[in-house]
């Protein structure tokens, strides 16, 4: 049985990077070091997260354009490990997206949020009117288990600014999916533009994965 300390002193210690160790004892965890030496927890659940900032899986700052192309193309995705989502786990997504349109001419884009192989998630945009102003969508978006490991409920908020006037899923939507949450999935978000051409792109500045948890 492993001992319980009530507390412990770990300044000057030293953490060989490693694989992860193998499952601990119920109601108990282990700590060790990535080989990107990142300290890491371990429960008996068993979940698998970073200490730096436990909540946050996934954090990207980097630019990713589309443009001058109408195929369906991934703007950010993360294999979420095996059972992090389980029965009753929550996550939230947000990203932030520049739009533009200056083709002359009326446009329209989909984007599409997937887990496995579902589509959770469909938006199809209204018209956009051409314009050399990006314009921009701050996109929320929240997986769900669904009471159990091979059931889920997905919803997002695709806050569209100054994209467009009248859409009904600009209020939100919703979708479901029966994928195998035991098994390690990604998650995707695509877009695809109605035409192709250089003056017609989308440019995902930042996105964030959260596993949510009651304190």
């Amino acid at each position: 049985m492993p001992t319980t300390l009530s507390s412990l002193n770990l300044t000057g210690v030293q953490f060989k990077e490693g694989a992860a160790p193998s499952n601990p004892a119920a109601g108990y965890g282990r700590a060790y070091v990535d080989a990107g030496g990142v300290l890491r927890y371990v429960s008996d659940t068993p979940i698998d997260l970073p200490l730096h900032n436990p909540g946050s899986l996934d954090v990207v700052t980097a630019d990713t354009e589309v443009v001058n192309t109408a195929a369906e193309t991934t703007l950010w995705t993360y294999t979420l490990p095996a059972n992090y989502l389980g029965a009753d786990g929550l996550l939230r997504y947000n990203g932030f997206i520049s739009y533009l349109n200056n083709s002359g001419a009326n446009r329209t884009f989909i984007l599409r949020f997937k887990y496995g192989a579902t589509t959770l998630l469909t938006l199809t945009t209204a018209a956009l009117a051409t314009s050399a102003t990006r314009r921009w969508m701050d996109l929320w978006a929240y997986l769900k288990g669904d009471a159990a490991t091979n059931a889920q409920r997905a919803s997002w908020f695709p806050g569209l600014l100054g994209l467009m006037a009248a859409n009904a899923q600009h209020n939100g939507d919703e979708g479901t999916s029966a994928e195998d949450s035991t098994t390690a999935l990604a998650l995707t978000l695509t877009i695809q533009h109605s035409l192709a051409a250089a003056t017609i792109s989308a440019i995902i500045r930042h996105s964030t994965l959260e596993l949510l948890k009651a304190v």
